[in-house]
């Protein structure tokens, strides 16, 4: 699953704030509210880095285990494919 390569769904549209980020989703005009960290992975899913290499970013940013980076990151994205944010790549 850390070879795993998501994007952003484009019928969503982020706007970055001082505490986090709305995330409205156009289809259904759904509005979510996300952290400072949801955020962070967020901009890092760019369709080009894997799962692996977005939570080694998030490991070395906030001071955690890669194994701890990871889980948070797989089951941020759980929550994100949920919802229709992101899309898997490959």
């Amino acid at each position: 699953m850390t070879e795993n390569i998501y994007k952003i769904n484009v019928n969503v549209h982020i706007e970055a704030f001082d505490e986090g980020a709305l995330i409205l989703r156009m289809p259904d005009r759904n509005i979510f509210q996300f952290n400072l960290t949801a955020l962070k992975v967020l901009e890092l899913t760019d369709g080009i880095h894997d799962v692996k290499e977005i939570s080694s970013v998030i490991a070395k940013d906030y001071h955690i285990s890669q194994e701890e980076a990871v889980e948070d990151v797989l089951v941020l994205y759980n929550h994100l494919l949920d919802q229709k944010i992101i899309e898997q790549v490959n």
